[in-house]
């Protein structure tokens, strides 16, 4: 591979996973702000006894806190797949110190 088009490859790469950071943080935003601003709209504002489609305003509380749950869980599963890629690279090093020792 030329050495420009492995620049290339590795900006595509640094673009791509600032992208998927800002996406992951931005829909954590919204799910969490609508949350609570729905949360603080009943509150404050309405009285739970005298809104209406209350099943409409539970699904929707479930689904932000899924939307929630599941960033983390997501978050979560990266780091730990990133930290076994390191583990496993650390070990092969070690094992090939071992057969450059012996």
């Amino acid at each position: 591979m030329k050495e420009e088009d492995k620049e290339y490859l590795d900006l595509l790469n640094k673009v791509y996973f600032e992208s998927s950071t800002q996406f992951d943080k931005q829909l954590l935003f919204v799910a969490s702000g609508a949350l609570g601003l729905s949360l603080a709209f009943i509150k404050d504002i309405v009285v739970l006894s005298k809104a209406t489609n209350k099943e409409l305003l539970l699904l929707s509380w479930i689904s932000f806190g899924l939307v929630i749950l599941i960033n983390v869980i997501s978050h979560y599963t990266s780091l730990k797949a990133i930290n076994y890629k390191i583990e496993n690279i650390n070990k092969k090093r070690i094992d090939f110190l071992r057969v450059l020792i012996l």
